[in-house]
């Protein structure tokens, strides 16, 4: 497990039906966790071994995370709060000592807000700034999930930059937000960003505190 994260968490799944190519999960499926495992240290976790009492029709995954957790705190506050952050792999394929879990994705780099870096805290002016990244080092990231944090409001586009629509952002108020490549192969993801695929990865890259003014 990657010591430089807070938690990895190791899931096995059982889905009921996948997509007719046999490419991901299929949308209407019944999904059951076969076997759950939390880390929060350095561990050698071995072999992990699951009960598995459903039809062979039935197709079993992993789903991989780690998770690390950023503390942010807007102007004002008191404490800071957590926002976490996430590596995550999920892939029909099962590691072994010879092939283990390995990232399919990067994370976005050079996140930045209307030119200058998304890192930092900062005050900006107007309420529909421009997001822009550019695209992962590892991988191919075929979508991009935006998050905005204080609505919880979420956008997803297939470009590298994204002009926040307006009413999103209002002024006095503090948000941060969440960028997050996924590598989502087979699928036409600007009009099915919610179904999954087999590999699939995501990882975080998330903002500083910006306040709009």
């Amino acid at each position: 497990m990657n010591p430089s994260f807070e938690e990895t968490l190791i899931e096995v799944w059982r889905q009921s039906s996948v997509t007719p190519d046999n490419i991901g999960p299929s949308s209407n499926g019944l999904f059951l966790v076969l076997a759950s495992h939390a880390f929060s240290s350095d561990t050698d976790a071995g072999d992990i071994p699951f009960a598995n009492p459903f039809p062979v029709s039935w197709t079993p995954y992993l789903d991989y995370s780690d998770s690390a957790v950023q503390n942010l705190t807007p102007p004002g506050a008191s404490s800071p709060f957590p926002m976490a952050v996430a590596n995550r792999v999920v892939t029909a394929q099962f590691p072994t000592a010879s092939n283990p879990i390995a990232p399919v994705i990067g994370p976005a780099l050079n996140p930045q807000i209307n030119g200058v870096s998304l890192f930092q805290d900062r005050v900006i002016s107007g309420s529909t700034p421009v997001l822009s990244w550019q695209a992962p080092a590892l991988g191919t990231a075929y979508i991009y999930h935006i998050e905005v944090i204080r609505r919880v409001d979420e956008l997803y586009t297939t470009s590298t930059s994204i002009v926040l629509p307006q009413g999103l952002l209002s002024s006095g108020n503090s948000y941060c937000f969440v960028i997050q490549s996924i590598s989502r192969k087979s699928l036409d993801n600007s009009v099915a960003p919610y179904i999954e695929t087999f590999p699939e990865g995501s990882v975080d890259v998330v903002s500083g505190v910006i306040t709009v003014q």
